[in-house]
């Protein structure tokens, strides 16, 4: 392939940092190759933030996510919080999220 010879590469930043979008869109930048995310068991608000760095980052091709479970129901979007406490099962919850 052609990107064979090139090393991989990491970054280590908080996620839920203010300026993680733009410390990962510009790493992404300087290596300037079309990146997929992935986010496995991205609890809370993290499945969000992978969206947006999938919405904003023009070289971010693709997104896969697994999440574990849903945030807390202070940090859902106001048209969500009517989801919690009302006696669906946990798919059915996720389910809601996932269509909103």
């Amino acid at each position: 392939a052609a990107y064979a010879d090139v090393p991989v590469k990491y970054l280590k930043h908080d996620v839920l940092a203010d300026d993680f979008l733009q410390v990962l869109g510009n790493r992404i930048m300087d290596v300037g190759r079309p990146t997929c995310i992935l986010g496995m068991h991205l609890c809370g608000r993290l499945s969000l933030q992978a969206i947006a760095a999938f919405q904003e980052i023009r070289l971010v091709r693709s997104l896969v996510l697994t999440p574990c479970c849903l945030p807390h129901v202070t940090q859902a979007p106001q048209e969500l919080q009517g989801i919690y406490g009302c006696g669906l099962s946990d798919p059915e919850q996720f389910d809601l999220w996932v269509e909103a």
